[in-house]
């Protein structure tokens, strides 16, 4: 359709209606499809993590890669079959006023340099120990004009155990240790010669 301007003189076009249509409704129709139930969330020691208002993507991601070692005539043999950590992307979102929308970007920002390990629930499993390790956000003049949508990327951490001491002393009252019993003994003539010319490099 040709672009004629939207002036004072210029008859009403169906375009500008449809181009009125998309900025006013675009961001509500991708709000109506949200996991707005409570079973859908990113939490951390049980509450939630950020204050966004609905989630409206959800992505998993894991591999089993399998090792494999070449064998004569061109052939290989696999040996072993890793299972490495899972990745979660989960795309959240706030409206409301412009603090509302800052606050959530103000909290992802926050976290993302943590070293914090959520919760990422949903109605049929809870992904636990989850990290940030990525985020982004786009907003254009056709789509996030008034709803804040961003994409929060996590890792699966694998915590270890750690070894924790107690009613432990500081080293300086630590006692003498006995490493054996060193005899001294007068050297050869020889070697008190070579000391008393100043030959200090004798073999």
């Amino acid at each position: 359709m040709p672009n004629v301007p939207n002036v004072p003189g210029v008859p009403a076009l169906v375009s500008y209606a449809v181009e009125a249509f998309t900025l006013l409704t675009g961001d509500s129709i991708l709000g109506i499809g949200s996991f707005v139930d409570q079973q859908w969330g990113i939490y951390l020691d049980g509450g939630q993590a950020f204050p966004y208002q609905s989630i409206v993507d959800f992505d998993y991601k894991q591999d089993w890669p399998v090792s494999d070692y070449t064998v004569e005539d061109g052939g290989f043999q696999s040996y072993d079959k890793v299972q490495l950590p899972f990745d979660i992307k989960v795309r959240v979102v706030s409206g409301g006023s412009a603090i509302e929308r800052q606050d959530l970007l103000t909290a992802v920002l926050d976290a993302s340099n943590s070293l914090n390990l959520y919760d990422v629930v949903t109605p049929e499993q809870t992904f636990s120990s989850c990290n940030i390790t990525h985020i982004d956000y786009k907003r254009t003049a056709y789509n996030g004009v008034g709803l804040l949508m961003i994409d929060i990327w996590f890792i699966e951490v694998r915590v270890t155990s750690t070894t924790t001491y107690s009613t432990t002393q500081s080293p300086t009252t630590a006692g003498k240790v006995g490493t054996g019993s060193v005899t001294p003994q007068t050297p050869s003539s020889i070697i008190q010669q070579d000391f008393s010319d100043g030959n200090w490099n004798v073999g």
